[in-house]
């Protein structure tokens, strides 16, 4: 068993551990163009859901 173990100790190992590069990075101290247009347009369909059922009477 020892032998063994010694033997892990100096074998490299055939896979290595690879850095993932996750995206979106949330690291970053600015926000992306497309982020704060994606949130605008989000924000005008609710406003003109919301808008369309109040003036259909809805809501």
């Amino acid at each position: 068993l020892a032998e063994f173990l010694r033997g892990l100790l100096t074998k490299t190992s055939d896979r290595t551990r690879k850095i993932v590069e996750r995206l979106p990075d949330w690291s970053k101290e600015e926000f992306s163009p497309f982020l704060i247009l994606f949130l605008a347009v989000f924000i005008g369909v609710l406003l003109a859901e919301w808008s369309l059922r109040r003036w259909w009477g809805m809501l």
